[in-house]
């Protein structure tokens, strides 16, 4: 057989064929580019980068690539940790063993997987899509904008300035070019590289600038869909609700494209585990916090935080810099938090569970540790100068969260003595919580009414003080004989848990979102609240005070809510958690209504309202609202609106 000839350049690419003469082709020549008619010297061998030619961040670190396919975090039962056993046998005592989910620099790999042409060209139309109806320009200012109102990405925030400032680089000023997605997904395949002593600047300037991969473009559309819900009205980009919901639509829509291309090329790291938090996060916005896209998005970045081994002790591997491990600790609480919480609104089991998690908050919260929760000199001074930010709000969250497990495990405590013991251990270590949150850091009335505390600063009282109250809340829930017969301490909890999220809907042009929004606020807390309060008032028996509280009062809490909710306050009609606000208000207004009636009864007496239904109507009723309903955020309201009393209404149309 004889042997191949390579074509020359210029014939390879142009994909024709080559007649191999030398030192010009025919096809060349007759083309004049003669100067372009090369032959490679070894045409039929694959080129390798030299992993060794690349200079390491630092000259104490070592570089590091991971293999392909990427096995992730693997544990103590896994194949490998067993092999690692056998493994020093047939190695000098003096060898070094790369960590499992890397290999040293210099060894053969294989070679990622080709670019998919196809959802580059995708990429590359959406992209052109975006910028031909918003500016690059424009976003930028946008994403400026809502950063100068204080809030940022929650997870991000310490990512997105370099994200923000290379998508001039990264999209060509605003005119992509067609190999732009190209270019970033290329990126997206190099190894973030990090040793001990690299700086934030040095291992940022591997995804921003020319090296901006699709995870910094995904950041930065994070942002610009989060800027959308918070700034109402923007006259360069947006000045009607039909043009602010399309580009939050294609912003979505390119950032969607982008993760799942990332996801494709297997080559998970911090950056991309924060793109995919934040684009879970934009999904809540987006979808809605019931959709099965946005629960399903949360399961993706629970399975990407384990596989990257966040839930171990990431602060004792080595050749980590800190600020990667605040960011790895970071991530964790986020995910664990938002785990738990998403959890108790719809009423599904937890996917992530303490007791295969090594528990640890980011490193600039150590004093809020669970042992140290016993006031001491040392801690207490510490804690004192922490500084209200996202990582404040985060490990506070994440410290409830671990309360709220304790409490989601005891719904399936079959011994009713041992569940009132835990309940009591867990209030006990709730308060004890609560003590150790240093002054500056806690609710009080005055908080909303200080000028000298910002956007920011208020809302995470607020919300520092809801996720306190909501544990108590829950522990009272549990042991509830009957969710139709509310206690005293009930009935209390709830009303003051209500109030709170009145006061901050009322305030909510002084607030700045510190973790979860204003909607959040009301559907995780204010609901619920609402409807104990709804069944402590129809089952009444001093019908001026319950639980020790003024009727007055929380009628008019119950009266602010729903004005808010129907003067589109909290909710546009096609935003996602209208319908869920709208259901909830009405029953709301029906129940006022008739409270209303019944202060104007002919006799001049106030009515109890069991008279409104007999007995054998309310035992069925009553009957389904037992402690199994862990959907009592999202199946509560059609319950309750079927409640005999109410059911006699007529709903407004």
């Amino acid at each position: 057989m004889p042997p191949r000839e390579a074509a020359c350049e210029p014939c390879r690419k142009s994909k024709l064929a080559c007649d191999h003469v030398r030192p010009v082709c025919t096809r060349c020549l007759g083309a004049n580019r003669a100067d372009a008619c090369e032959y490679r010297i070894s045409p039929f061998k694959r080129r390798r980068t030299d992993l060794e030619s690349e200079p390491p961040p630092t000259a104490a670190a070592t570089p590091t690539i991971r293999p392909y396919p990427n096995p992730g975090f693997q544990g103590s039962l896994s194949s490998a940790a067993i092999f690692s056993h056998i493994s020093p046998r047939h190695h000098e005592p003096s060898t070094a063993q790369p960590e499992p989910d890397s290999v040293p620099a210099g060894v053969s790999v294989p070679a990622v997987l080709d670019n998919d042409d196809i959802a580059c060209r995708q990429g590359t139309s959406l992209i052109k899509l975006l910028l031909e109806e918003y500016p690059l320009s424009t976003l930028k200012d946008l994403v400026s904008f809502w950063l100068a109102k204080g809030i940022s990405l929650s997870h991000a925030e310490s990512l997105l300035d370099s994200c923000v400032d290379s998508m001039d680089e990264a999209l060509n000023s605003g005119q992509p070019k067609d190999n732009c997605m190209e270019h970033l997904t290329r990126n997206s395949q190099s190894p973030l590289l990090f040793g001990p002593e690299t700086t934030f600047n040095a291992y940022a300037a591997q995804f921003s600038g020319h090296n901006a991969r699709l995870e910094t473009l995904g950041i930065f559309l994070s942002a610009v869909v989060r800027a959308t819900n918070d700034v109402p009205f923007f006259p360069t980009l947006y000045k009607s609700d039909e043009d602010k919901f399309r580009l939050r639509k294609l912003a979505t829509r390119l950032s969607d494209h982008a993760l799942e291309v990332c996801l494709s090329l297997d080559c998970l790291n911090d950056l991309q585990l924060a793109f995919q938090y934040e684009n879970f996060i934009v999904h809540t916005f987006v979808d809605g916090d019931q959709s099965y896209s946005s629960w399903r998005r949360l399961g993706d970045v629970i399975a990407s935080m384990l596989a990257l081994g966040y839930h171990e002790r990431v602060e004792t591997r080595s050749r980590i810099p800190n600020f990667l491990v605040e960011l790895r600790q970071s991530a964790f609480a986020r995910i664990y938090t938002d785990d738990k919480e998403v959890s108790i609104f719809l009423g599904r089991p937890p996917r992530l569970s303490r007791r295969f998690c090594h528990f640890r908050i980011p490193i600039a919260l150590d004093s809020f540790e669970i042992n140290a929760i016993t006031s001491g000199t040392e801690s207490g001074g510490q804690a004192n100068e922490i500084k209200i930010d996202y990582r404040a709000g985060c490990s506070w969250a994440a410290l409830c969260a671990l309360l709220k497990e304790e409490i989601l495990e005891l719904f399936i405590e079959k011994n009713r003595e041992h569940c009132v013991q835990r309940a009591s251990v867990i209030c006990a270590k709730a308060e004890a919580q609560w003590q150790q949150l240093p002054t500056h850091m806690r609710y009080d009335v005055s908080c909303l009414n200080d000028y000298r505390r910002s956007p920011f600063e208020r809302d995470f009282l607020i919300s520092a003080r809801l996720d306190h109250i909501h544990i108590r809340f829950l522990v009272r829930f549990i042991l509830l004989n009957s969710l139709a017969q509310p206690d005293d301490e009930m009935i209390q909890i709830a009303h003051e848990m209500l109030t709170l999220v009145v006061q901050a809907v009322l305030a909510r042009d002084r607030l700045a979102n510190s973790g979860s929004g204003l909607v959040w606020k009301v559907i995780l807390y204010g609901l619920p609240a609402s409807g104990i309060i709804l069944l402590a008032i129809l089952e009444q028996r001093n019908p001026y005070h319950f639980g020790g509280l003024s009727r007055a009062k929380v009628l008019q809490n119950l009266r602010i809510l729903v004005a808010e909710i129907q003067i589109g306050a909290l909710s546009h009609p096609r935003e996602p958690n209208f319908a869920l606000l709208t259901r909830a208000a009405q029953t709301i207004e029906n129940f006022l209504d008739s409270e209303e009636r019944h202060d104007h009864h002919p006799n001049g007496q106030i009515s109890t309202h069991h008279d409104a239904a007999a007995p054998g109507q309310m035992g069925p009723w009553a009957s389904n609202l037992n402690l199994e309903a862990w959907d009592f955020d999202l199946g509560f309201w059609e319950n309750l609106a079927e409640h005999p009393f109410l059911s006699n209404l007529e709903f407004p149309t």
